[in-house]
């Protein structure tokens, strides 16, 4: 992990940024998890990693936007000639299944198997999961293939963790609120011995667990839903800061703590949706570590 002594790194490639993004000195960090989640997004910017993102055609642009304002290389591709090959040369895969046909889930098999064999992290992000039995099915597969997260909205990972709570039947959780899905939740992250993440709960809260360490993100803004491909986008940041840590719990909080944060800052000065999304690529491009550890919401 990459760490403070790089604050100048940072502020030099940001410098022409400087003008409008505070430049007050760094400030003291309320607890070593704000410290590291802040030092993360340094280690980024200065790594600038190439994450191979197989993912929806509605969320193409904006997923590689960001990654591209937070200082990463996308790559967008999906051909199953070549998208195992494109794996190997990149530092992190991003899988979301909510555009799948065959073809398409094929691709997203072989390259997560390609992705487990040369150690490089994957992020699973099983949109729509819930909706069709060839969904789950597909998803079901992938999660078998050892990603480092796994991340969606509550309903998504409730139905990927139907399994791991033999108290409810399937049809319970997919009605069951977040306290009663807790024990399944941690159960399936122990299991899997991957991270989950569940983004968009109320309040603009983010669970994220490995089955042991629970952390709740309170970062974001209401705004953020009338965008499509938020949720696509977090799992593209969140193989991003992949890169910079074995820590996978560590470096998907500091992942959505960033898209909240910037969230916030984008709504502050947006009109409504389509002036937030362009004001959203600016934030992500301008925010200083020491910006984001003090906006920090943590529970």
């Amino acid at each position: 992990m990459l760490v403070k002594q790089e604050l100048k790194v940072e502020m030099e490639i940001r410098r022409g940024a400087m003008s409008t993004v505070s430049t007050s000195p760094q400030q003291s960090f309320e607890s070593p998890v704000e410290q590291q989640l802040s030092e993360l997004l340094i280690a980024v910017r200065t790594k600038k990693p190439l994450v191979h993102n197989i993912t929806n055609y509605l969320a193409m642009n904006i997923s590689a936007n960001a990654l591209l304002a937070l200082g990463a290389s996308p790559i967008m591709a999906h051909s199953r000639e070549e998208a195992s090959e494109l794996c190997r040369i990149s530092q992190a895969l991003v899988i979301n299944i909510r555009t799948l046909s065959s073809g398409w889930a094929e691709a997203m098999v072989d390259t997560a198997m390609t992705a487990r064999a040369h150690n490089i992290p994957w992020v699973l992000d099983p949109d729509g999961a819930d909706i069709s039995s060839y969904r789950m099915d597909t998803c079901q597969e992938l999660a078998g293939l050892s990603p480092k997260v796994i991340r969606g909205n509550l309903k998504e990972i409730a139905a990927l963790c139907a399994d791991c709570e033999p108290e409810l039947t399937p049809a319970q959780m997919a009605k069951a609120d977040l306290d009663q899905l807790l024990p399944a939740i941690l159960s399936c992250a122990s299991r899997r011995s991957s991270v989950l993440c569940i983004s968009g709960l109320t309040d603009n809260i983010h669970l994220v667990t490995d089955g042991e360490r629970v952390l709740k993100v309170a970062n974001g803004d209401a705004l953020s839903s009338q965008v499509a491909a938020m949720g696509c986008t977090a799992s593209a940041l969140v193989g991003a800061f992949l890169t910079v840590t074995d820590d996978a719990w560590l470096a998907t909080a500091a992942a959505i703590a960033l898209l909240g944060v910037a969230c916030e800052l984008a709504a502050s000065q947006a009109k409504g949706p389509g002036s937030f999304q362009a004001e959203l690529m600016d934030q992500l491009y301008l925010i200083q570590s020491d910006q984001l550890a003090a906006r920090l919401r943590l529970l």
